[in-house]
């Protein structure tokens, strides 16, 4: 697999990344989870280090579904995940605009759920 560093960091992913969200989130019914564990992992098998999920997917459960997969391999990982979605408060939408207001970043929250504890986790809106 061939390698790239991510923009000016010194992070080094794989060529291929592995896009997440349809897995728990927007394409039908939830995927089985053990199924899109076994799926992620046979990914990190095939050398691919990079990962992309969103609070939004749905919501919050693909970064903790992504989180759970790749705990056996921290460090050997990155991890991409998106940013600045408002919840809606009118119980027909689960977002409803992006908030970008630093009062409203949750850091922490997305790295919790992905179970990030190195330098090689990656937040972007």
């Amino acid at each position: 697999m061939q390698k790239r560093t991510l923009g000016n960091s010194h992070l080094e992913v794989s060529a291929i990344g592995l896009g997440c969200m349809g897995m728990s989130y927007s394409y039908g019914p939830p995927a089985d989870k053990q199924a899109m564990i076994s799926l992620i992992r046979s990914a990190v098998e095939r050398d691919v280090t990079f990962f992309d999920t969103a609070e939004v997917y749905g919501p919050l459960v693909n970064e903790e579904l992504v989180g759970e997969a790749l705990s056996p391999f921290r460090g050997k990982v990155v991890i991409a995940t998106k940013f600045g979605f408002k919840p809606a408060t009118d119980g027909e939408a689960r977002w409803s605009q992006l908030d970008s207001r630093p009062e409203h970043i949750k850091p922490r929250g997305s790295l919790s759920r992905t179970d990030g504890k190195d330098d090689r986790s990656l937040s972007e809106q």
